[in-house]
């Protein structure tokens, strides 16, 4: 990469508005890997509901869901604070 020619102000407005592109892409991508997840129940519930009732009406299947909700929600809070970039 050149240096660049142009002035530092120039260059910090530029850095932002490229960090901001990012952080943007970066939370996009956070909401469809978060909301793919209870989507994706749906869908199996509507298709093929005898599928997914063993971890609907079951307390293994609840407890289960519960750790995949746990675990979803812990990803999703590292992802933001991934993205949270200070400039």
């Amino acid at each position: 990469m050149k240096p660049s020619r142009c002035s530092p102000k120039f260059a910090t407005r530029k850095a932002r508005r490229e960090v901001k592109a990012l952080t943007g892409q970066a939370k996009l991508s956070s909401l469809v890997l978060t909301g793919l997840v209870p989507v994706m129940l749906l869908a199996t519930n509507l298709v093929a509901p005898a599928y997914s009732r063993p971890m609907l009406h079951s307390t293994i299947g609840l407890v289960l869901l519960g750790v995949a909700t746990g675990m979803v929600f812990l990803g999703w809070k590292i992802m933001q604070k991934i993205i949270n970039v200070k400039v």
